[in-house]
């Protein structure tokens, strides 16, 4: 594998919420060999404060329920668990390429 998957923030009900994917430029994406079971990690960044636009005085999205991750050179996708509050900023999530 090489590079960056995509991410996309789910709610409750299954349905996509805003999300604005930024591929981090503080490293090259390598390539990685994945063995059977093994796992891979990409650092995520995001601000959990209202931006422009954004509600200061509450939420500034709703809260997700699952990230969905769509590996490099993949079709399907995989759901994670979100528990970690609103995504602001439309959702803008930084992402560091796989490692």
């Amino acid at each position: 594998m090489r590079g960056y998957g995509g991410v996309q923030l789910i709610d409750e009900y299954g349905q996509g919420l805003p999300t604005r994917q930024v591929r981090a430029s503080s490293s090259a994406p390598a390539v990685i060999t994945v063995t059977p079971g093994g796992t891979v990690t990409s650092q995520l960044t995001w601000n959990p404060s209202a931006g422009e636009g954004e509600d200061p005085a509450g939420p500034c999205q709703p809260t997700p329920a699952t990230l969905s991750v769509i590996p490099p050179d993949e079709v399907q996708t995989l759901a994670v668990t979100w528990q970690l509050g609103p995504v602001c900023q439309g959702g803008t999530i930084e992402q560091e390429p796989y490692r």
